[in-house]
């Protein structure tokens, strides 16, 4: 309902769930920017690409769990081993091939133990 506060969470094809920080005011028109700071995510839950510049964590590939894990693997490897591209889950880079990039943010973020973080709900 329009003026009363709610988190904002955003989740794609290939993304870990993401929350804003705190509660925002919901209004005819509001907008919320995730990109120019971690602290603009609930738990500081994103990556540091560029100097100012945030992004969500990829590889959540399937199930869609809300953790990057060893299960999310397989995806990605079979689509390398296909030579698979163009606009599919398993291209985390967004080049539009899925190879040795995207094995490699993968790896990263199984390794970094990435999941959601999630505000507690409102009882």
């Amino acid at each position: 309902m329009i003026g009363n506060n709610y988190f904002i969470s955003v989740y794609h094809r290939n993304s870990v769930e993401t929350w804003s920080a705190l509660p925002q005011a919901f209004l005819a028109t509001s907008t919320y920017n995730f990109t120019t700071s971690a602290s603009q995510a609930f738990g500081a839950n994103m990556r540091q690409l560029l100097p100012g510049v945030f992004a969500i964590y990829s590889g959540d590939l399937s199930p869609q769990d809300n953790v990057v894990d060893i299960i999310d693997q397989s995806a990605i490897d079979n689509d390398i081993f296909n030579f698979n591209g163009g606009y599919i889950v398993t291209d985390l880079s967004g080049d539009g091939a899925v190879d040795i990039v995207d094995q490699s943010i993968l790896d990263n973020n199984i390794f970094g133990f990435i999941s959601s973080s999630t505000p507690d709900p409102v009882r």
